[in-house]
């Protein structure tokens, strides 16, 4: 069994050092890039869900304008009610 020196141990942690951290700098760039891509598509759905939400709004301002003229029309044709 081969002895290692203390000093030969500490030479050889540097290197493990950098190669983890460069190993951890890659990792968090592919995660930034994962949720980058993420709240693109995020973003994207949201945008398309407003868009159908405000149709809908659109939808029934059309619906409630109609009946609205529909209930005014007939109000202001009734015949005038004889007054005693």
């Amino acid at each position: 069994m081969t002895e290692v020196s203390p000093q030969s141990a500490r030479s050889a942690e540097p290197d493990d050092i950098h190669w983890g951290a460069a190993y951890l700098r890659q990792d968090i760039q592919d995660l930034r890039q994962v949720l980058r891509q993420d709240v693109h598509e995020v973003r994207q759905d949201l945008r398309h869900q407003i868009g159908l939400v405000h149709s809908r709004i659109d939808e029934t301002n059309k619906r409630v304008d109609s009946l609205l003229r529909g209930s005014l029309l007939r109000w202001w044709r009734r015949p005038a009610s004889s007054s005693p």
